[in-house]
């Protein structure tokens, strides 16, 4: 370490300013994928907003759990009832009504 003087009629000294040096790299973390998300979260991934997503999710159309305060709902769930809607042997005109705000 190399010093330099603060003040000469002290004779205190501090540590000179050394370049910090790199860091070695991390690795990266494998992607683990995300299989539940919140409530806001899910109504972004259905382009929905926050009250019509807390709707379905209480009339059981999209399955959720509640972890202590947390409401998480199923990535599943929200794939199978975006599916559902346009899946084989069930035409648009069978999936089921979901009412957004009224105007």
């Amino acid at each position: 370490m190399i010093t330099i003087p603060l003040n000469s009629s002290t004779g205190i000294r501090i540590p000179a300013w050394t370049p910090m040096e790199s860091k070695p790299e991390r690795k990266q973390a494998e992607s683990i994928p995300q299989i539940g998300v919140s409530i806001p979260q899910a109504a972004k991934l259905l382009n929905v907003g926050k009250p019509l997503m807390a709707s379905l999710v209480k009339t059981g159309k999209i399955r959720a759990v509640k972890l202590g305060k947390r409401v998480v709902v199923s990535v599943q769930s929200l794939r199978e009832f975006v599916d559902g809607g346009a899946a084989p042997g069930n035409p648009v005109e069978n999936a089921p009504e979901v009412q957004g705000r009224k105007k």
